[in-house]
């Protein structure tokens, strides 16, 4: 075989870069769209984690609205219970007295019906 001319020699050198440049570009369209997946996953993944910020964040606020509303209701109930305890304790106060009274009525009429039967 006869040795190869300059201009094939050329030709050869030309077709191997232009070889390697589809190379780089099959490479890069294949690399490309691996960075575009990894980002897109990443920015799925940050989007879900802000979406579950704000579900907690909406949860957290109504939680505390209800924490605040049950504090309240204790706070009018124990109120009531002072308010109550108020008009309830003249009535013991009275009850107790009324007691002393009727023992010391009892005390007497028993004192009384001894003296009698005596």
């Amino acid at each position: 075989m006869p040795p190869p001319s300059v201009g094939t020699l050329c030709m050869h050198c030309l077709h191997q870069e232009w070889i390697q440049d589809q190379t780089l570009l099959l490479e890069q369209l294949v690399t490309v769209p691996d960075d575009w997946v990894m980002d897109l996953q990443a920015w799925q993944a940050q989007g879900l984690e802000q979406e579950r910020n704000w579900e907690d964040h909406v949860f957290q606020e109504r939680n505390l609205a209800i924490e605040e509303k049950h504090i309240a209701l204790l706070e009018m109930i124990h109120e009531s219970q002072e308010h109550q305890a108020a008009m309830v304790a003249p009535a013991v106060k009275a009850s107790e007295e009324d007691f002393w009274v009727l023992d010391t009525i009892l005390a007497l009429a028993i004192s009384q019906r001894s003296d009698n039967m005596s």
